[in-house]
């Protein structure tokens, strides 16, 4: 059999499957968070298998792909790899199903009782935690420049552990993501669909430290996953809310912010100052080409095909004890169950001194099998299009907290989907903790519902009956 036009063919036609799947939704929704979603899935589930076919059939090894390879396991194009990419099809197109069957019909309407932010707060709060973070992070950047390393090194190497690292990450996503919120609800000021709020100019520049100085901390340590975390949701945000968006300088503005997210590619290995004097020159080919052939793509990629070749034996649900153990910090239980993703390094004999990713679809077939990554997809899936059904509700919220969550969690969730895809069913634990729980607690001190007749008033408290 001629696996390499096996394998060209099967991507071709998995490739087609999800193009169809994205027009599908699109018509169904008419909301361009599920098209970056389904893109963000597709990139890191199978864009990898046409570099990886390419180069095991020309047998050229580039410098980075011969050090993947040691690092993980070999690689061949057979029939493990073959039904990898099959499960990867059954899992996107369980995505798919269970994302149409849960967002309803056609785009949300105006809200009856908007969302107000109030951006002077909001964006004092962004301010604030900005400063938090660049606190947080700085061992990790004085480390970085006094040994002429990089920070993602650092970092890759397990030198930036314990509770502050723990801290400034959750800091970090969340004031990011809270900032994206803040701007893009500015952009489209007092006459936004869903969220609203008066567009002050001195509101718009503290957004813009905030974010400026959240962009130069990623570029810094390496982290580019919290960027596009970021952009997508935003760009989701404003597509939605804006009665007219914009498009011309949406989309200069977002390839412009793409380009430095890619960029960031070339120069993560490289020491803070050296990554920041590098950002002068811009070579975009370069940049977008590193950033499509990233080894984090091909190492969630392969993650199937690994535990296909390796014969890896079922867990029977062990992800769901690590997620009930979780709750514990590892302080306090050193020796708590394992994640999916350690069982999964162990097996196929990964090199520990450097961390690895593996797909969602792998963590949950590693628990249960087939079926487990069918209820994997429609977990996936359902919890997307939920979040999209809560926007077409416009009944009276009952209360502030709960319409902040109706109004905002979708945009979240489809920013970070890509986080969610590069780890294991216990993932859902952290998700919702940096991408849902944080930023929207960010959002809710600083805004308030505009209710029939009232002004911009805040949700009314019922007091307890004595």
């Amino acid at each position: 059999m001629d696996y390499y036009t096996t394998t060209r063919l099967l991507l071709f036609g998995l490739t087609a499957l999800t193009a169809g799947c994205i027009w599908l939704l699109w018509t169904r929704t008419k909301n361009i968070g599920f098209v970056l979603g389904m893109l963000a899935i597709y990139f890191w589930t199978l864009q990898g298998g046409w570099g990886v076919s390419a180069t095991i059939h020309q047998g050229s090894w580039s410098q980075e792909w011969t050090y993947l390879l040691n690092k993980m396991f070999p690689v061949a194009l057979d029939r493990d790899y073959m039904l990898a990419l099959i499960y990867y099809g059954v899992f996107i197109f369980g995505v798919f199903a269970a994302a149409t069957l849960t967002a309803g019909i056609g785009p949300p309407p105006p809200a009856q009782h908007p969302l107000v932010i109030d951006h002077r707060r909001l964006s004092i709060y962004c301010f604030l935690g900005t400063l938090v973070a660049l606190l947080l992070s700085g061992d990790i950047l004085f480390t970085a420049i006094r040994r002429g390393t990089s920070g993602y090194r650092l970092i890759a190497a397990g030198e930036a552990m314990g509770l502050r690292y723990i801290l400034f990450q959750l800091i970090l996503r969340g004031t990011l993501l809270a900032a994206c919120v803040g701007g893009a609800a500015w952009f489209t000021g007092a006459k936004g669909r869903l969220i609203r709020g008066r567009s002050r100019r001195l509101d718009g520049i503290r957004y813009a430290i905030s974010l400026a100085l959240l962009f130069l901390i990623c570029v810094a340590l390496g982290n580019k996953n919290a960027l596009l975390l970021g952009l997508v949701t935003a760009l989701t945000l404003y597509g939605t809310n804006a009665k007219n968006p914009k498009l011309a300088p949406i989309a200069i503005s977002a390839f412009f912010a793409l380009s430095l997210i890619a960029y960031i590619s070339l120069i993560r290995n490289r020491s803070p100052l050296e990554a920041l004097d590098a950002l002068s020159s811009l070579d975009l080919p370069s940049a977008f080409h590193q950033a499509l052939s990233s080894n984090e793509q091909y190492a969630a990629h392969l993650s199937m095909y690994g535990a296909l070749s390796y014969d890896i034996a079922f867990t029977h649900g062990s992800s769901v004890l690590s997620l009930l153990a979780s709750v514990v910090p590892r302080g306090l239980w050193p020796d708590r169950p394992e994640t999916i993703y350690d069982y999964y390094a162990a097996e196929v004999g990964l090199a520990s001194d450097q961390g690895f990713t593996i797909h969602h679809a792998t963590g949950w077939y590693l628990n249960f099998g087939l079926p487990g990554l069918l209820a994997g997809a429609i977990v996936f899936g359902s919890f997307w299009g939920a979040s999209f059904k809560l926007l077409q509700l416009n009944h009276r919220p009952p209360s502030s907290l709960a319409h902040t969550i109706r109004l905002t969690s979708f945009f979240l969730i489809s920013g970070g989907l890509p986080r969610l895809l590069r780890g294991g069913p216990e993932d859902y634990k952290s998700f919702v903790l940096t991408t849902l729980i944080i930023p929207i607690c960010f959002i809710y001190t600083a805004s308030r519902i505009k209710l029939p007749g009232a002004s911009n008033t805040p949700m009314p408290r019922v007091k307890p009956k004595d």
